[in-house]
């Protein structure tokens, strides 16, 4: 992982190619066949010494290239306008930098980190027969502090339903749609299907189980978790379909320059994408990765073990634990409040028993031909974590999460 830490003229150099495209998008009405292919030819030359990491021939180029792109479009003097759009511009740059190299959002979609930090959770409501939304003052203050949105839908007419999906805008807003075959039915709910589908019981809306009771034909691949239907499902006018309120998720910053300077530190917790990790249930095929945040339970060179909890025997006389770091208990706070089961916590026991070697000579190690992590959920009994699908190889790991930015409830701050 620290091989990628980049000399700052690349990066510079990478942002440069970017604000290339981007101009050549945004002035491709105007640039003339000869302005196009006189960029076109710095932007080569440019992207040549680039990948030939010669910092001097970048540093040549990129002025060459800078002065060609100047020169292609008209020259406006005393523009405010323009001074304007520069500064714009250059902030947008910078917000892409420190996106990009320095601290990046993340929003906690699932509850397996609870009640360290929240996934999305609904609140059912539809047997309350007394429940009213609160008025649209409450109901911004609401969505503003706690990011809590409220859930009515009800059938207006008889519908077809033909399937259910999950869609994702601007990579952070996700929701439920319900497609019905005539289009203009369709609704959508502002949560992730796991939240939407899931039992009453497990802070869902369980929609699946009330159309299946109406009896709508839905089901779901235990693979990939997608419901699909065999024939269209017919929903009455007058079906209440979801009634309550969404809780968001988390939203937290997370600290991707850390790792370039110090190894990842067992207890703190932590996000890394899936990328080449079989066994990690993706709804959408042809997603190739994404992120999971998780609490990291061990670092290279650890051998771990997770025993269920009628065998978690005393160890060295000092107390009883399920878990057990290097033949250990562990000291990490993080972990002793999950293993102790502090104020709401599960030990880390789902009935088996679990070994781990994370040590150089490991399948693990050489399997991925790089250092593994170990990534466990502090909602241990509903967690999908290196249990389930094995260890996170270092080149995967993104950083540690720094904190909770909002919504503002008991979660706001550092996380630890």
């Amino acid at each position: 992982m620290f091989s990628y830490f980049q000399p700052k003229y690349l990066k510079q150099a990478r942002l440069l190619q970017k604000g290339v495209k981007k101009f050549l998008k945004y002035k491709e009405d105007i640039l003339s066949e000869e302005k196009r292919a006189k960029i076109d030819a710095a932007s080569a030359e440019f992207d040549a010494a680039i990948a030939a990491k010669d910092k001097e021939k970048v540093k040549e180029t990129a002025k060459s290239l800078t002065k060609v792109c100047e020169k292609s479009v008209p020259q406006h003097k005393n523009s405010a306008l323009r001074e304007n759009v520069e500064v714009i511009f250059v902030a947008f740059v910078i917000a892409i930098g420190i996106r990009s190299y320095f601290l990046q959002p993340f929003k906690i979609p699932t509850g397996s980190m609870q009640p360290t930090l929240n996934g999305v959770k609904a609140t059912d409501l539809s047997q309350d027969p007394e429940h009213k939304h609160p008025n649209f003052v409450s109901r911004i203050l609401s969505k503003a502090i706690k990011g809590r949105s409220w859930v009515d839908i009800t059938m207006k007419e008889d519908g077809y339903l033909t399937g259910i999906r999950e869609e994702t805008k601007f990579k952070f807003f996700t929701y439920t749609k319900f497609i019905f075959q005539d289009s203009s039915k369709n609704f959508k709910i502002p949560a992730p299907i796991a939240v939407v589908t899931k039992s009453v019981e497990d802070d869902g809306f369980g929609v699946v189980e009330k159309l299946r009771e109406l009896g709508v034909r839905i089901y779901q691949d235990q693979i990939t978790g997608k419901f699909t239907l065999t024939t269209p499902g017919l929903i009455e006018k007058g079906t209440l379909i979801a009634r309550g309120k969404i809780d968001t998720g988390d939203q937290v910053l997370v600290d991707k320059m850390s790792y370039h300077f110090r190894r990842p530190n067992r207890g703190e917790v932590f996000v890394f994408n899936t990328r080449r990790i079989k066994g990690v249930r993706r709804i959408d095929p042809q997603q190739e990765s994404q992120h999971y945040i998780k609490r990291l339970t061990g670092i290279p060179g650890d051998k771990v073990e997770i025993r269920p909890k009628e065998n978690a025997l005393p160890d060295n006389g000092v107390r009883s634990a399920n878990i057990l770091v290097n033949g250990e208990p562990p000291n990490e706070p993080g972990m002793l409040r999950v293993e102790e089961e502090y104020d709401g916590y599960i030990y880390y026991s789902r009935f088996r028993y679990h070994q781990f070697d994370l040590s150089q000579d490991s399948f693990e190690h050489k399997k991925y031909g790089e250092r593994p992590y170990l990534a466990l959920g502090d909602n241990s009994r509903n967690s999908s974590d290196s249990r389930d699908w094995g260890v996170v190889p270092e080149q995967n790991v993104v950083g540690p999460a720094f904190t909770v930015y909002w919504p503002f409830t008991n979660h706001w701050g550092l996380i630890k």
